[in-house]
């Protein structure tokens, strides 16, 4: 029997009005968090990592706009005492190996 997740976000879009157009910040975006797992948020400079996050807290400037299905704000925030940012370009970052799966780094880590 599958339990159900402690945090679930389906299809979280983010966008900015900026100069009488739209930016689209996350378009699409979907997990499950289920008791006892840790997550990640992995990409590309740019790539909504920190929007996601803020959009979920309500932490977005009033030029946002958000639309999120199936959310309880009240949820992440009972998380926010497990929430962790780091920065983009940790200390360790140089000696970390680009060539090992995701897998490995987090088991290696955690």
């Amino acid at each position: 029997m599958t339990t159900a997740p402690v945090l679930r976000v389906e299809d979280l879009h983010v966008w900015f009005e900026i100069d009488g157009g739209e930016l689209h910040a996350v378009q699409g975006v979907g997990f499950d968090l289920h008791a006892g797992e840790r997550m990640g948020l992995v990409g590309e400079s740019g790539c909504g990592k920190t929007t996601t996050i803020l959009a979920l807290m309500g932490l977005l400037p009033s030029s946002a706009s958000v639309a999120l299905a199936n959310f309880e704000r009240a949820v992440i925030c009972s998380l926010l005492p497990c929430v962790t940012a780091s920065s983009a370009s940790p200390p360790w970052y140089s000696s970390l190996n680009t060539r090992l799966a995701t897998s490995t780094c987090a088991s290696t880590v955690g």
